[in-house]
């Protein structure tokens, strides 16, 4: 038995070993495995490397919504950090270098506070009018205050509608009109702003003209025209109606044409006149001018009557009595 598993080890160890087939790498794994390699390194590289540190500071914004005309208070503030080289001229520091101050345009929640967006420290709206100007609020649609691009600071021409014996009339009726307060576009779509004043608009107007914005309101329909800041022309206006906007063509009469003669009917002198022949009357009689009464000749009375019976016949004789 000994023999036996020597004899058969002896067997194996003298057979040939066969060669053993090595596994060959295709290109694209070599690639994926480059790519790994540089993406490792480049996250290693980058987490190595000291992030810049950006400097900030801390400025006055606005802690809620601000409409224009609002009275600034502390409930509407709050710190805004901003980058430092967003600084400059024009930005508060502090609260108390805002509060109390009107806002002159509408500020959105956690937009930092401008001087310009404010009236100035200590003013209110009369003092930032000029001493012929007025201050009027109209309430406006979306059209007429082209679309919500209105700003304070800005000019406006004022169009008026009206309707007189059912046509339509259009006339320029101011021009020039500084815009106190307005809501921007942005200020609509606040969560915090009520509907109704979305369409308010304060102008500064003098006496007269405000006079003709308050009839204008009243009795027809009014248009802001926006224009540009430093324009100072205002050109004559003269009004158009329906008429003025159609063509020349639409304004030309057609010529009449002449109404045709009656056909002549044929005389026939068996056909009845349609209407009876009326009778003249007679002429009035004549009236004299001095009329002779004439007395009517008096019948003298008869005597003797006798009436004498024949039949049915009657007859009556008169006799004279006898002298």
């Amino acid at each position: 038995m000994v023999q036996t598993l020597e004899q058969t080890n002896k067997m194996l160890l003298s057979k040939e070993r066969l060669p053993v087939k090595k596994p060959q790498s295709s290109p694209l794994t070599l690639i994926l495995v480059a790519l790994l390699v540089v993406l490792a390194g480049a996250t290693v590289f980058k987490a190595m490397t000291p992030k810049p540190v950006i400097q900030t500071i801390n400025v006055v914004g606005a802690g809620q919504d601000i409409l224009p005309g609002t009275r600034i208070s502390y409930n509407n503030l709050h710190y805004v950090t901003v980058p430092a080289s967003f600084d400059q001229e024009g930005l508060f520091a502090k609260n108390n270098m805002v509060v109390g101050r009107i806002a002159r345009t509408f500020i959105s929640k956690g937009e930092p506070l401008h001087d310009t967006s404010l009236l100035k420290a200590g003013q209110t709206l009369s003092q930032e009018l000029e001493t012929h100007e007025r201050a009027i609020s109209l309430k406006l649609d979306d059209e007429a205050l082209v679309d919500h691009g209105i700003t304070g600071g800005d000019k406006v021409d004022v169009i008026f509608t009206a309707t007189k014996e059912g046509k339509k009339y259009t006339k320029t009726i101011c021009q020039n009109l500084p815009v106190i307060f307005s809501l921007p576009k942005e200020a609509v779509k606040s969560k915090s702003l009520q509907g109704h004043d979305a369409s308010r608009i304060t102008l500064a107007v003098t006496p007269e003209q405000a006079e003709i914005l308050s009839q204008a309101e009243e009795t027809g329909r009014i248009r802001l025209v926006l224009r540009n800041r430093l324009s100072t022309v205002e050109p004559k206006s003269y009004g158009i109606a329906e008429d003025d906007l159609l063509p020349a063509k639409a304004h030309q009469t057609q010529p009449s044409l002449p109404a045709a003669a009656p056909a002549a009917v044929p005389f026939n002198s068996n056909l009845q006149p349609a209407l009876p022949a009326l009778a003249v009357p007679p002429p009035p009689p004549l009236f004299d001018l001095n009329p002779v009464k004439t007395m009517p000749e008096v019948k003298k009375a008869a005597d003797w009557v006798v009436e004498v019976f024949t039949g049915n016949r009657r007859e009556t004789h008169e006799f004279p009595r006898s002298q």
